[in-house]
């Protein structure tokens, strides 16, 4: 199993029951600094490795990766979405793809939840006004509230993991929600 998760992400993201799991299932080599991989450094060493293990920053699955790759059977992506490095002919080679976009969807729509509603709300406004003249920031009321999200159609482009859960989370908060999805 080659790593292509650098140390700083390695620390961050996997508990040594984890680090255990994997180990366990092979020979790991991990990756032993932070500079990312190019397709051709990866070209280079992928030959005698079965898994590849990514991240952020993965390179490109490029032809020249794939033709380097006689034993990968497997990737497996420490991240949510794949489409920007594993292109349509990994799947045609029979190499199995997995992310851990599931396990992500959850963080993530409670951050896009946070963002909504900091764009609904003058938070920086009052922040600032605190900041700048603490004896003024609850009489200049006048920045008011903001629209409350009970109020607001939210529109979502994507009704992927993601943006399931969103929509989950808004609506729970009263939101109307109008959703373009292709699929």
């Amino acid at each position: 199993i080659l790593s292509l998760v650098s140390p700083v992400h390695y620390d961050r993201l996997f508990t040594s029951e984890t680090r255990a799991a994997l180990h366990s299932i092979g020979e790991v080599t991990l990756q032993a600094d932070d500079r990312p991989w190019t397709p051709e450094r990866l070209a280079g060493e992928i030959g005698v490795f079965d898994a590849l293990l990514t991240c952020w920053g993965a390179p490109r699955i490029t032809p020249g990766v794939l033709d380097a790759a006689g034993r990968l059977t497997m990737i497996a992506h420490a991240a949510g979405s794949v489409k920007v490095f594993v292109g349509e002919e990994v799947l045609r080679r029979g190499i199995r793809v997995s992310s851990a976009s599931a396990a992500m969807a959850p963080a993530v729509a409670e951050f896009a939840l946070l963002l909504t509603l900091l764009g609904l709300r003058p938070v920086h406004l009052y922040n600032a006004a605190m900041h700048h003249d603490p004896g003024s920031w609850e009489a200049e009321g006048v920045r008011g509230f903001g629209p409350e999200l009970a109020a607001t159609r939210i529109g979502v482009v994507g009704a992927g993991l993601i943006g399931r859960a969103y929509i989950e989370k808004v609506r729970a908060l009263g939101a109307a929600v109008a959703v373009f999805d292709p699929y």
